[in-house]
């Protein structure tokens, strides 16, 4: 490839003048934007902080929003719990960077947030939260106290939910210690978790099965393998419901395949406590 000519001396001497002509103009333009810079700079510095104070980027508890709780928990209870354990009384702007991370730790920290799924922030000031929440699955029964827990073995609050309602839930039996740990924290008593494995399966049809109890046997809190479980039905009869790991075991039906069976002994007898024949659901 040829080399490019080099540029004529008449045409660097045209362009120089055209700089030289110009030069004063784009002067004058430069500081022209210099002093608007240091102008809109000084002027911000003026308003900008009664800008930033205005109700259109302050935001208040109240506007913060979310999909509605569960129906054990008003939505202006939960709202104000959560604002007073993340102190978020206090005040929040939208122009604050860590804001949307402040009110996701301050939900994901509530018992019955089990995951904060998105957090938006718009103008004029609002926050927009989306949740999923915890449902109860069973109750623990310690003597007379009954613990709400979820299908993952999570203690719920139970102030949120009357002991009647409580009764309604497949209870877990045999447990002769309260729990330890804080509500929205596992209980970690591995006859707790595999019994409310066994629950969530049973939950749609604890009534219509006739069950009362969920009763585990031949293991104590300090042991960390699967616990083995009884069903015990109104009328009294027990059905072996066989060992509940907490991950999938091919040596044991699945808690819905064991569901199933006991389902298909009541369509065959009229209830599981109808016949003399003990109900199985481990073959």
């Amino acid at each position: 490839m040829s080399p490019k000519p080099a540029p004529r001396p008449g045409m660097l001497r045209g362009a120089m003048r055209l700089v030289w002509a110009r030069g004063p103009l784009l002067f004058t333009l430069g500081v022209g934007l210099a002093l608007l810079a240091v102008g809109t700079f000084w002027a911000w510095r003026m308003v900008g902080p009664r800008v930033l104070d205005s109700a259109a980027y302050q935001l208040s508890p109240e506007q913060i929003t979310f999909n509605a709780p569960p129906q054990w928990i008003q939505a202006d209870d939960f709202r104000r719990e959560v604002v007073r354990n993340a102190s978020l009384d206090r005040s929040l702007s939208i122009v604050d960077d860590q804001l949307v991370e402040r009110i996701a730790l301050a939900f994901a920290a509530h018992p019955w947030v089990a995951k904060v799924e998105r957090v938006e922030k718009f103008h004029p000031a609002r926050v927009k939260v989306q949740l999923a929440y915890r449902a109860p699955a069973a109750a623990v029964a310690d003597g007379s106290d009954l613990w709400p827990i979820d299908a993952g073995g999570v203690l719920l609050p139970k102030e949120n939910i009357s002991h009647a309602e409580l009764t309604k839930f497949p209870r877990i039996s045999g447990i002769d210690e309260r729990p330890a740990m804080r509500p929205g924290n596992v209980w970690q008593d591995m006859r707790v978790r595999g019994g409310a494995i066994i629950a969530q399966a049973l939950l749609d049809s604890w009534q219509d099965l006739g069950l009362a109890e969920i009763a585990p046997y031949g293991a104590t809190a300090a042991q960390r393998h699967p616990a083995t479980f009884k069903l015990i039905t109104r009328g009294g009869k027990q059905i072996d419901w066989g060992s509940q790991p907490l991950t999938n075991d091919p040596s044991e039906p699945s808690p819905q395949e064991k569901v199933k069976r006991l389902k298909s002994w009541v369509q065959q007898h009229g209830s599981l406590d109808g016949v003399a024949l003990r109900p199985s659901v481990r073959k």
